[in-house]
């Protein structure tokens, strides 16, 4: 079963959307990490006694894109901070019915959205050979206290 990743972006400031579904050749290598962040603080007292502040479990996701094309570079490029400094928000959907653009964002069940935070490069691309390009990507959830209007 294959599986579809798509990015949507959002510039609230100026009201631009930017969507992109990423071809099966250019999909993101094997062995990536996503899961939770647990932000905390845990206090101990002389006597033993432990109290925990849960603040926020946040979703985070880092993947590796190996020897992908120019095209596919540059719209990842773009989600991660095309629109520098126009609260750019992005919306995640993975899995085995993201299948395009042409499907409304709306029909999706909460199984395919992964989540809405923001994109950023871990290292500048790098040109394999001409025209394949690798680098990584790290994809993080905002807070739950953020509400936002696309």
């Amino acid at each position: 079963m294959a599986l579809g990743l798509r990015f949507r972006t959002s510039s609230l400031s100026l009201g631009s959307t930017f969507d992109f579904f990423v071809p099966d050749e250019d999909m993101p290598d094997e062995g990536n990490a996503r899961g939770y962040n647990l932000n905390e603080d845990i206090h101990e007292t002389h006597h033993g006694n432990t109290f925990l502040y849960e603040k926020s479990r946040l979703k985070e996701w880092r993947m590796n894109f190996t020897d992908i094309q120019t095209l596919t570079k540059e719209s990842i490029e773009h989600i991660c901070g095309g629109w520098y400094g126009k609260q750019q928000v992005t919306i995640v959907y993975f899995g085995s019915h993201v299948s395009g653009t042409t499907q409304s964002p709306g029909t999706y069940s909460d199984s395919q959205i992964w989540g809405t935070g923001y994109c950023r490069l871990e290292s500048i691309p790098r040109e394999n050979s001409f025209d394949l390009w690798t680098f990584g990507v790290i994809v993080k959830q905002f807070g739950t206290n953020q509400v936002f209007t696309v």
